[in-house]
């Protein structure tokens, strides 16, 4: 068209450039009129240089990575190849993991009323998904009820919490207020600092709340809590209201801390 021709005509200097104005250190601009752009390889990746002037004479559009007018570019195969276009010391990579709907349920302590010892067990059996029980009261319950054993492990890889139990049925059976205490430690540095290897190994630690943690964060869509309102005695703090128990405070900071994760929360009373 007219102005295509019309910027043909101008010094090449002059004409406008688009897009990456050089590559690789040699620049459009600096090649003779009517010569044609091409491709070489170098230290950087692949030169742009000038070759002999194009057959046709007639202006192209499309030198460059943007809408230059001026030369059409013609890449040089290399060892009978096309050029390919490699990252250099930065690359960007986005993974995307779908992963189908996936309960944990968590009880956590006894109902007030003792008559409530089988409905409470009933509703978190029949849920369907991962089941997890905190607090050794609570197993003795769920033990008795479905008339199952309870193994207590002896394997005391972390001194500072009590080991896990297992009964038949049950993804996992720890202790209460101590591994609840941690786990809401381990989430809450998640969701508060930069993860990094050292949180990795952490997870991967041979602990109740280290398992809780990781279940919750890798193999969780949503987590049901099945809180038991009795308190006991040994867990209560002097210096809180009769009705509020240390577990029951640690249940909601759990919850919490989950829908900040993204992860809806139901939680049912006993």
């Amino acid at each position: 068209d007219a102005a295509l021709l019309d910027e043909q005509a101008r010094p090449m200097a002059a004409r406008r450039s688009f897009g990456f104005g050089s590559f690789g250190g040699a620049s459009a601009s600096a090649a003779p009129r009517g010569s044609v752009t091409g491709w070489t390889p170098g230290s950087g990746g692949w030169n742009r240089t000038a070759s002999a002037p194009a057959a046709s004479g007639a202006p192209v559009r499309g030198a460059g990575f943007g809408p230059t007018v001026g030369v059409a570019p013609q890449p040089r195969p290399v060892n009978g190849k096309k050029p390919v276009f490699k990252p250099g010391d930065d690359s960007t990579c986005l993974v995307l993991k779908a992963t189908p709907r996936c309960v944990v349920n968590m009880l956590a302590g006894p109902p007030v009323d003792k008559a409530d010892d089988n409905r409470m067990v009933h509703d978190f059996m029949t849920s369907p998904g991962k089941k997890v029980i905190c607090g050794g009261t609570s197993a003795n319950i769920v033990a008795r009820v479905l008339n199952r054993r309870i193994e207590t492990t002896l394997n005391y890889s972390d001194p500072t919490l009590p080991p896990t139990g297992k009964i038949q049925g049950i993804d996992l059976v720890t202790e209460g207020v101590l591994t609840l205490s941690r786990t809401v430690e381990i989430l809450r540095d998640y969701l508060n600092h930069e993860t990094d290897s050292y949180y990795f190994r952490r997870l991967d630690e041979d602990n109740g709340a280290a398992k809780i943690a990781k279940m919750i964060l890798e193999n969780c869509t949503s987590l049901r809590i099945f809180a038991g309102r009795a308190i006991n005695p040994a867990h209560q703090n002097p210096g809180l209201p009769a009705d509020l128990s240390i577990k029951m405070q640690l249940l909601d900071q759990l919850a919490s801390l989950v829908k900040e994760l993204g992860k809806p929360v139901e939680k049912t009373y006993y």
